[in-house]
Order: C-alpha cells, then sequence, then structure tokens
C-alpha cells in the first residue's frame, strides 16, 4: 500500500505516548484485507466533525473538499469512529451493508489519520484537532491512549 511507509514512519513518532502496537496491528490487518473491488466512488476522504455541518442535530451539509478523490468508499466509512457514538456502529454497518473488509479498510483509513495527525499536530499548534485525532485513535483501539 502506498501509505504503508508514511503509516509506519508516523507511528513510529508515537511511540512511548500512545499504544503503536494498537494502532500498527489495525494497520496491518486493513493492509491484508480485500481490496474493494466495486467501482470507483467518489469520496470525500476526510470526513470528521470539523467537514460536517449540522441543523437541529442532523448532519446537512460538507465542507473541505480537499482531499476529494476517486476509490474505496471505506474511506469515507471512517466516520464511524470518527463522529459516530459506539452505540451506533452496529447499525451504521448494517445500514451501509457494510462486509469485515469493508469495516477493517475503513479502520485502517482512521488509523492512518491517527498516525499522521498525532505526530504533525500538537497541542500548541492546533489544539482542536490534536485532541480530536487523539479521541479517533481511542476510539479505534477501544481505550484511552497510554501518553507518556
Amino acid at each position: 500500500h502506498e501509505l504503508d511507509g508514511w503509516v509506519r514512519e508516523g507511528a513510529a513518532k508515537l511511540v512511548g505516548r500512545y499504544e503503536v502496537e494498537g494502532l500498527l496491528a489495525g494497520w496491518d490487518e486493513a493492509l491484508t484485507a480485500p481490496a474493494w473491488e466495486g467501482p470507483p466512488t467518489w469520496c470525500h476522504c476526510d470526513l470528521d466533525l470539523r467537514n460536517l455541518l449540522f441543523r437541529d442535530g442532523r448532519p446537512c451539509g460538507v465542507l473541505d473538499w480537499g482531499w476529494t478523490g476517486v476509490g474505496d468508499p471505506a474511506s469515507d466509512a471512517a466516520v464511524a469512529w470518527k463522529v459516530l457514538p459506539t452505540e451506533a456502529r452496529d447499525a451504521f454497518w448494517t445500514a451501509l451493508g457494510s462486509d469485515d473488509a469493508e469495516i477493517a479498510r475503513a479502520r485502517g483509513w482512521t488509523l492512518m489519520q491517527c498516525a499522521g495527525g498525532l505526530w504533525y499536530y500538537t497541542p500548541e499548534n492546533n489544539p482542536a484537532l490534536y485532541f480530536e485525532v487523539e479521541r479517533w485513535l481511542t476510539e479505534v483501539l477501544g481505550s484511552a491512549p497510554r501518553r507518556a
């Protein structure tokens, strides 16, 4: 995968601060999951709370189309960990018709963003995004990050 080296480089910078073993295990699972075999799909690729607009508690719009591309819709399914509460995820996967492979790839997409976001952003240069990415890692790994 073209992002493998980048994810591993980012994860190496997190050793001692976060659960890198869990991050890389999830990433490896995503790499070994069957690839998307459907037609290429338009994807936003960065759906999270910063890029979603809400009205009366319901999503009504999307911002920041800078990562938009054509590919695996699992990149947008990463919203499951980045936006949805834990108790809503099973219903989300069912409504989406996701299989285990898509869930693994979506998880990998989220972990890729965590590996990069937690070393690039800091509490000083972008505290809102830093702590949001930290929350994504907690959601994906199912436990609070281990900080040094």
